[in-house]
């Protein structure tokens, strides 16, 4: 299926970002429920597209360039290796609080990676996350969270993919119907 250009307006998965921004890591309740997710295009799934819920100022900072470059190659080698008949996307939450945004010491990246699982009408489905240290997720590699996203997969399959059954949820057919393309009408 070709999705819409404009399936990165969806509310559903605006919505999905937003509450991601919020949740609490190790490092806590992020003062800033801000998002920076790369996408790629609705048609192609080719290109690349930036999604975020902020402006960016002096004090509300993009994620490192090292970061920006990091989600984009997890992005692409996920979507590459483990598409699974849907799309990745990925990025990062839990940027640094005002007080550390103009730090030079290195430690005013962002804290946590995210990368979701989009089934093949765009409806999230699961969220790889980690906020280990930058430095940490670098030495991790790409290959490591393809690693783990093949493993995220085959459990989220087992217990909610195609293998499921409406009625093992009490589901009926129109609670499973793509939620992501239905917001955009």
């Amino acid at each position: 299926m070709i999705l819409p250009e404009n399936i990165w307006n969806s509310p559903v998965i605006r919505k999905r970002l937003a509450q991601e921004a919020l949740f609490e890591s190790n490092r806590g309740v992020s003062q800033l429920p801000h998002y920076w997710m790369t996408v790629p295009e609705g048609d192609s799934k080719a290109g690349n597209i930036v999604l975020k819920n902020y402006e960016t100022s002096p004090f509300n900072i993009d994620p490192h360039i090292l970061q920006q470059e990091f989600a984009l190659g997890v992005r692409k080698g996920l979507q590459r290796e483990e598409h699974r008949d849907g799309l990745w996307i990925a990025g990062w939450t839990h940027p640094p609080s005002h007080a550390h945004a103009i730090r030079v010491d290195g430690d005013n990246v962002w804290g946590r990676l995210i990368m979701i699982w989009l089934d093949e009408d765009a409806d999230p489905q699961f969220t790889l996350e980690s906020d280990m240290r930058f430095i940490e997720i670098v030495e991790n590699g790409v290959g490591y969270y393809i690693r783990l996203a093949a493993e995220a997969f085959q459990t989220w399959d087992e217990h909610y993919g195609k293998k499921a059954t409406k009625s093992d949820f009490a589901l009926k057919e129109d609670q499973t119907s793509k939620a992501a393309l239905e917001a955009l009408r």
